[in-house]
């Protein structure tokens, strides 16, 4: 084979081998996530990404989406006529099934105001209209918080009750439609607050409830409460 047709192949394999990985990238497909779901009077409308990779089929009811509206990596399926109480959810893809029951907060869970704290119970859901998000709180423990945190004193004549750190362990979920959800388990200091973003609005805990009164006290998990405002953010 001379030199110049063999040069010539090898332009045409790797001109090839660039196409081919060009257009690999180009067609990769995005992770598939259920993002939530909004009531809107008797329709459904549920936030997927991913949908348009293969294998993928989404009902609620049994019933095909109405139609579909592509928002970024987002696409928001409505679905007509399902009522406004209470429907499934049911999501097929190449790896598993699963059905989800969903419930419209407005009916199901006690509502609170932005931009105002109020507290909530281990086991309670509240709904958020104006952030259109539900918080709940699934455990608290780990109790370490102090009758006084700020007497750390560790001498021997005058034994500090608080020479740690005082912090209790939450365990809290945020949902909010178009957003993977919130779910985390993280530790509330007695002396701060502990503030997160999500869904376009900050969620900041400020107190956990009741007081600790005595040191090692044993709290019910029945009287636990936190105090949470969900905060619109500031534009300037």
């Amino acid at each position: 084979m001379s030199i110049s047709k063999f040069v010539t192949i090898s332009v045409l394999l790797v001109t090839i081998t660039i196409i081919s990985c060009g257009n690999e990238s180009k067609t990769s497909d995005t992770e598939f996530a259920y993002l939530g779901y909004l009531f809107e009077e008797e329709n459904v409308k549920v936030f997927i990404q991913g949908y348009t990779n293969p294998g993928i089929s989404i009902k609620v009811n049994s019933q095909e989406p109405s139609r579909i509206e592509p928002n970024g990596k987002i696409s928001e399926l409505i679905f007509e006529k399902v009522g406004n109480e209470s429907a499934t959810v049911n999501i097929s893809t190449s790896e598993a099934q699963r059905s989800i029951l969903i419930r419209n907060p407005l009916i199901a869970y006690d509502q609170r105001p932005i931009d105002a704290p109020f507290e909530i119970k281990v086991n309670e859901t509240i709904y958020v209209p104006d952030a259109a998000s539900t918080v709940s709180i699934l455990s608290i423990s780990e109790d370490s918080r102090c009758p006084d945190p700020f007497d750390t004193s560790d001498s021997k004549s005058n034994p500090g009750s608080c020479i740690h750190k005082p912090k209790t362990l939450v365990h809290l979920t945020v949902s909010t439609p178009g957003f993977e959800s919130f779910d985390q388990r993280f530790y509330k200091e007695q002396l701060s607050d502990y503030k997160f973003f999500h869904g376009g609005f900050y969620f900041n805990i400020s107190e956990i409830k009741p007081e600790i009164v005595t040191l090692n006290r044993v709290i019910p998990k029945e009287d636990y409460r936190i105090v949470i405002e969900v905060q619109q953010p500031i534009i300037n």
